[in-house]
């Protein structure tokens, strides 16, 4: 997983902006190490397809790396989270 040393655009990075921000209540705070969750080699940021500079949660592996499983106490399915 992403931490500062192994991502040239951590920095910039708006996923780790809204994480350490908590922009969303619910999301997860980052670890103090800083790891985002996200692997260099998939993060598609670092790809081109997604600007560095997006401050949210953009991608599928994104949201389930921000979000726990969210439980609704009836043995259903775990919640789906709507980022819009």
């Amino acid at each position: 997983m992403a931490k500062p040393e192994q991502c040239d655009n951590y920095n910039q990075c708006g996923y780790v902006r809204w994480r350490r921000n908590k922009v969303n209540l619910m999301a997860q705070p980052l670890p103090e190490d800083g790891d985002c969750g996200i692997s260099v080699n998939v993060c598609l940021r670092n790809y081109g397809f997604i600007p560095v500079s997006e401050q949210r949660a953009a991608t599928d592996t994104e949201m389930r790396a921000g979000f726990p499983n969210l439980k609704n106490g009836r043995s259903l399915p775990p919640a789906e989270m709507d980022q819009k």
